[in-house]
Parts: structure tokens; sequence; C-alpha cells
């Protein structure tokens, strides 16, 4: 054995999968032989069992297996690989194999037999095989057994999934119709401004109906768009019955058996080649329903797993919540398709222009033509980050439906196979596969954003906590998504339910049935009992929330109050007839759009205080307002004037609000970003150490220093740093990276970008925030030997508050 000076156990498992056969096994037998814990001990033993097999030391490796069997923990491991190799080498089962010894230093025999003189004549020598198909370590399951007989649960409400997609369809057409009037009135307005050319007539008219139809239009054509925009982007095959069954028999049976119980049509299946762990559903009734999945998720999943994500998309399509979504998802592929397709075709005109017309044109001046390559890049990449910006706005709205559709999906696939734990097991390991394709890539797959409110599991939530080392325990990094008291405030804006949560439910129906869960999670915290505790929680949550959501909140409370109350002394100065406070009332607040304000928040606290759960801020916010919006209108033609207030606007609300949010900025700032000061556990922690705390939120950070490989999107594609990643030892985490100027700021060239540390080994210091998808707030980011980039969040943070404090001083002025 070489001498290693500073034995490690990551080392050898790295020198394992590199090849290294030699290293490996010097670090591993050094660890066995002075390591005291017995988990890594076990990790050391498996993975030298490797190394042994793999370099011919086959006689060793049996010999290892056969004292692992001893050891309860390892024996159902040990007694699988030791069956293989035996398979595999009869002729290394022989008494000598007995005599080796371990290198914890026991000794399996007690003494050599002798040779005969047969023994020491030369013999063929046969090369070892190199990759020998053994049991690797990996993540041990529970592998938890499935419901031999289940009794049914009590049959789910399906009523409360129907009033929220009703909400979720007008809530988007509001914001849907929105952005289109903003944008076309834009354009008249840049129009007017131009000589020779006239706005368009038709971009003043009212195009409510207009967009309805067009909604409707795209609702009705979704399945036959999505299939050609998923064979024509993604390679999207046709998978048959016959084909599934080959492989994955239970997945055939449960959608054939189910579809004949229920006289539907089977879904058509397709298949996507694709690494990704992918599933999908779309179509209008169950009778032209698709459901597509990648070759990822077939080699990620047993059959009983797969079957239990076919279950759930049945399960989708039976709800009926699959229409909805399908015309959903077909609306934001046009935006984010014109996006990703707009940054290649700028990446290649930038490239084009670079390297064909290297010497300039007779018609434009050198000095103008050098600076043309990147003028375009510059132009397409502004385009195609204002088409990701209205992806992101479209699918707001969505998120509620998103996240609640994937609790009936999770119960509709347990009751159909009576096999939750192995729903469990198909959850994590989608999770897994995601991130193991984020690694391979090194970026995100287009797919895996577009379609995430289609997939099981959305790739943002999970990234870390499927890419964790296998030995970690899914019990205390989950701990969070359980029991933290503000986890679903702070999964706002996820697309999915916390992990946690779902894993818990699952758990709770293996109780039902009396088998064993797969995981052993703690217990969810529930809601506040009373009506106390709720206000009690509502006060402290901006002790909870990011800066900027906390300052939304509060800008909103204390905006309403702060007119309120100038209201009231311009009441005060109209009595004592001291015109220069009559300003500040305005008119009767019965005839100001400002009530209308305070009538949201009053509801949206009833709703509060009956429900005792947050419900989505977005959703029950815009309802509201296009609530009183249409009773404004209708007020007119009904001749109700006392009406008439709820679609006038008032000019002093804003300012009170814009002031607010900058003070509440400048208040919070300093202790959102602490001094970094890097001590012992926050230099290169372990990522399921940062995600082990159950009661952390983001405004709780210390500094943190990183290092590891950068990884996301190359080019114009992520101008906005909207897909950056750090690959630890221990895991991936999310990265946000702002200038001074914000996410905008990322845009213009003259500021630093991390694009260019793309794939390359850098140093992270920021600040790490606990939420529903853990990330770190880049303060510097560091090459080795080389640059140094530092952002500027706090600095574009304080921009905005001053900002804000100057245009609220501004509208009052005005008013």
């Amino acid at each position: 054995m070489t001498s290693i000076p500073n034995p490690s156990l990551a080392a050898g498992e790295a020198a394992l999968n590199q090849g290294d056969y030699s290293t490996a096994i010097a670090h591993l037998e050094a660890i066995c032989e002075i390591e005291l814990d017995e988990t890594i001990i076990s990790r050391a033993q498996q993975a030298l069992m490797v190394a042994y097999t793999n370099s011919g030391e086959i006689r060793k490796a049996i010999a290892l297996c056969q004292e692992l069997k001893q050891s309860p923990t390892d024996k159902d491991w040990a007694s699988k690989t030791l069956a293989d190799l035996a398979k595999r080498y009869p002729e290394a089962l022989s008494p000598e194999t007995s005599d080796f010894t371990s290198p914890k230093g026991t000794t399996s025999g007690t003494k050599t037999p002798s040779r005969d003189k047969k023994d020491l004549l030369p013999v063929t020598y046969t090369k070892p095989s190199t990759e020998a198909e053994v049991f690797t370590p990996g993540r041990q399951w529970r592998n938890a057994e499935r419901a031999k007989r289940w009794k049914p649960m009590k049959p789910m409400k399906l009523r409360r999934l129907w009033l929220i997609e009703l909400a979720t369809i007008i809530a988007l057409f509001w914001v849907f119709r929105l952005t289109i009037e903003y944008t076309v009135d834009t354009i008249n307005n840049i129009l007017v401004k131009l000589p020779y050319i006239r706005p368009i007539q038709f971009f003043y008219e009212d195009k409510t109906w207009f967009l309805g139809i067009l909604l409707i239009i795209l609702l009705i054509t979704s399945p036959w768009l999505l299939d050609w925009l998923l064979k024509w982007f993604y390679g999207l095959e046709s998978l048959s019955l016959p084909q599934l069954a080959s492989q994955n028999p239970e997945s055939a049976r449960v959608l054939q058996k189910f579809c004949r119980k229920k006289h539907i049509k089977t879904p058509k299946l397709g298949i996507l080649p694709i690494y990704a762990p992918i599933a999908i559903n779309y179509g209008h009734l169950p009778h032209n329903a698709r459901i597509i999945i990648s070759e990822g998720l077939l080699e990620k999943l047993d059959d009983q797993e797969l079957a239990t994500i076919y279950a759930s998309q049945l399960g989708q399509i039976i709800n009926g919540d699959f229409l909805w979504m399908s015309g959903i998802i077909t609306l934001l592929q046009i935006p984010f398709t014109l996006y990703w397709q707009t940054a290649k075709l700028g990446e290649g005109f930038y490239h084009y222009l670079k390297t064909r017309f290297r010497k300039p044109s007779k018609f434009i001046p050198g000095k103008i033509w050098i600076y043309i390559p990147s003028l375009v890049r510059g132009i397409m990449a502004i385009i195609a980050a204002g088409f990701y910006g209205l992806y992101w706005l479209w699918r707001v709205p969505v998120l509620w439906f998103s996240r609640w559709r994937c609790y009936y999906s999770d119960r509709f696939a347990a009751e159909l196979t009576g096999n939750p734990n192995a729903l469990c097991r198909a959850l994590l390991k989608i999770a897994i596969g995601i991130a193991e394709q984020v690694q391979f890539q090194s970026h995100t797959n287009w797919i895996l954003e577009g379609f995430d409110l289609m997939m099981p599991i959305g790739h943002r939530q999970v990234i870390s906590v499927g890419s964790l080392p296998d030995y970690t325990t899914y019990k205390s990094v989950l701990a969070w998504e359980c029991s933290n008291p503000y986890r679903h405030w702070l999964a706002l804006v996820n697309s999915h339910p916390l992990l946690g949560d779902r894993l818990y439910l699952l758990g709770r129906y293996a109780y039902f049935w009396k088998i064993e869960p797969e995981l052993d999670l703690p217990s969810l915290r529930p809601p506040p009992r009373d009506n106390g505790a709720l206000f009690e929680k509502v006060k402290k949550c901006y002790q909870a929330l990011p800066v900027l959501q906390s300052a939304f909140l509060s800008a909103f409370f204390f905006g309403i109050v702060l007119r309120c109350f100038f209201w009231l002394v311009g009441r005060v100065g109209d009595y004592l007839n001291i015109w220069q406070l009559i300003w500040l009332h305005n008119a009767h607040p019965f005839f100001n759009a400002w009530v209308g304000w305070v009538l949201i928040v009053v509801i949206l606290l009833t709703i509060f205080s009956l429900k005792r759960s947050f419900p989505d801020i977005f959703v029950f916010f815009v309802l509201l307002r296009t609530l009183l919006w249409l009773i404004g209108i209708a007020s007119p033609s009904l001749d109700i004037r006392w009406l008439h207030w709820l679609n006038n606007a008032d000019p002093l609300l804003t300012p009170w609000v814009l002031f607010a949010f900058s003070l509440s900025i400048i208040i919070w700032i300093n202790g959102y970003f602490p001094d970094i000061k890097i001590t012992p556990t926050r230099n290169d922690p372990r990522l399921q150490d940062l995600l082990s705390d159950p009661d952390t939120v983001p405004p709780k950070s210390d500094g943190v220093r990183l290092t590891g490989k950068l990884l996301g999107r190359e080019g114009i594609s992520n101008w906005l740093v909207q897909d950056l990643m750090l690959q630890t030892s221990t895991g991936l985490v999310k990265l946000h990276f702002f200038s001074w100027l914000g996410p905008i700021g990322n845009l213009f060239p003259w500021f630093s970008h991390p694009n260019e540390f793309i794939d390359r080994e850098v140093t992270v210091f920021g600040w790490f925030r606990r939420g529903s998808t853990p990330w770190i707030d880049v303060d510097t980011l560091r090459i080795k030997n080389g640059k140094t980039i530092r952002t500027g969040y706090p600095i574009w943070l304080t921009i905005l508050a001053v900002g804000s404090a100057f245009l609220s001083a501004y509208l009052v002025i005005q008013a």
C-alpha cells in the first residue's frame, strides 16, 4: 500500500470516480485504519470494495464483503454484492480468500493453507475487467413495502381546486390584458414622436374581447401546438404501450387497468431523448390526453416508482386541471421560446459579424464598425430579457394553482397504486436526477424551466436537496420544510409545494394503511390556532421575509395608514379653514379610489382570520382589485354614483406607499446585509449543515465563504444572471448576483459579469439565505489567482429607496 500522509475519504472517492484505483485504495485503506466514526468507515469500506474489484483484486473484495456481512448496517448490501461477485468470479472463491487481512487489521482466517507445487506453476494471465458490474456505493433506500390491501381514504373535495382554477384564470387574464395594453400603448407613444409614422389605430381600441378570443384559441389548439413544440425543439417520439410494458410492466398495467375501469381511451404516450427526469401531461379531455416522459426518468426509476408517476399524471387528467394547465403552458411558451431563441440568434449574429466581417465596410467608418457586433448583441440581449421578464410575470398568477394540483395528484397516485412509499422515492430520485443533469450540462435545461409548472417537482426547489452526498439523511435537511413557521410564506413564488410537505403527507398515507413509511420526517407545524397567534405571526413577518418582500408589505400597509392620517389632517384643516392643509384630503373618502385598497386589506385580513392560513397574495389581490374595477366600470351605466370612486385614481395614495417602501428599506438594509466575518464554521461549510437548521429565515444570515465550480448558461441567454449556481464538494446552491443597478444593470456591458467565469473554479463570499429555495446573495466572486467581481446588491437597494423617496416627493408636489 502506498503511504498517504493525509488520507481523506473525499480524495479516495474522487480518485475512485476518476479510475485512479491505486490512489483510491491507498486513501481508503488508511481511512479504515485511523477513522473512529463507524459511518465513515462503512462508506470507506464499500468504496474500497469497488476499488478492489475494478483493479482486479477480486479476492480482497470478496474477503472484505465477507467481513461486512457481519455488520448489522451493511449486511444486506454486502450479501447482495458478495452474491454478485461469486456469480461473476467463481474461481476467486477459494480457501485462500479467508486469509485476507481487512483494512481494520482483523484477520478473517487463522492460518494460511499450504500450497501444492501445482499452484506454483505459471498460469495464463487474464487481464481483470476495468468496469466490473457490482453494487456500487450510493444512497441506501429503505425500500419500504407497499400496501397489500388498502381501504379507500376520505374522498377528495375537488370544489376547492375548481375555485382555485377559476381564480387563476381571472387573475391570469387580468395580468395578460394589462401587459398587452401597456406594451401597445408604449409602442403608440413612441410612434407619435417619430416623423412620417402614424400610430396604429387598433391599439387605441378596447382589446378585452380580442384578447379573450385569442386565449380561447390557444386553449383549443394547445395539444397540437405543444406536440409540435416538443417535436421540433426537444425531439419528442411516440411510445407505445407494449414498448412500455416490455420494460415496466406495472406502469403499463396501471394505465391500462385504470382506463378500462373508467371507460376512457388510454392516453397517448411519448418519450423525450433527454437525460433529465421529466413527466408532463396535456390535452383537453381524457380521450385526447398525452403523457410524456423522458429517457432520464426511465433510467432513474424502477417499475413501481414509475407506475406512481404515471398514476399522478392520470390524477391530473381525471381531476380536469390538465385542461387549464395545457392552455397556460401554451401561452407561457410564447415568451419563453422567443426568449431563448432570440438569445441563440443574438449569439449567432454576434459571432458571425465578428468572424465574417473583420474588415470595416466602405460605407461604415472603422471606428464605428468595431462596435457593431457588440451593439447587435446588446440589442438582442435586451429583447431576450424582455421576453423572459414577460414569461415570469405571466406565470406568477398560476403559481397558486400549480402548487395545489400537486397535492391532489399525489393523493390520487397513492390511492390508485397503494404505494405511497414508491412515490416518495420517485420524487426524491427525480430531484437527484435534476441535480445530476445540471451538473452534467453545467446549466439548466430549457425544458426544465419552460415546462416547470407541469413537472412533478420544481427544478429550482430541489437542486440543493438533490445534489447532497449519498450519506446525508433527508430527515435533517427537510426538517425546515416541515417545521419552520414561515415556510409557506417563503414558498409563495414556488411552482410546487414544499418537498417536505409532500413527503410527510405520503408518510401519513402509509401510516393510514399500516405500513412503514419510506422516510421518518418531523411532524408538520400547524398553522396558528387563534386570531391572536395569527396576528402575532403577521406582526413579525418582516423578520422572516426577504427585504424586498417585507418592504412591499409594509409599504402597502403603512402607505394606507399614512393616507388615512393625512386625509384626517386635511379634513381638520378644512373644518378650521386652514387652506394650506385642505388639499391633503382632496375629496370625500368614499369618492376616492384609495378606499378600495382599504377594503382589499380588510377582506384579506378577514380571510386570514377565518382560514388561519396564508392564501396566495397575488391571486387574491388581483381578484379583489378586478372585482372593484368591474363594479366601478358598471356604476356609470347603472347610474350608481356612490360607486364611481372605484374606478378613479387617488393622487395621494401612491406617494405615501412609495414613502413607506423607501423608509422600510433604509431601516432594514443594514441588518439584512451584515458585515461578512468568516468564522471557521462558515469557511467552506458543508451544504447539508447549512440546510439543517429548521428555524433559520432569510434575514438571519451570517457571511459564508464557499469554493466550487460556477455553473450556468453562457451568453446573452444569461445576461440577467437568472441561471447561476455554485457546485461545491457537498452539493449545488443557487446564486443571486446583482449589479448596483439591480438585474437590469446586468444587461449593460460596462458592468463586470459572472458569465465569463462559467465552468471555472471560483470562491464566493456572500450571505446564505435559507428559504424554500436556498440561495446565496453574492458579495464578491473571485477566481483563484485571478479577477475579482464585487456585486452591488446593497447599493442597488439603497438607490431604489432613495429613488422611491424622490418620486414620492414629486408626486406629492404634483398633487
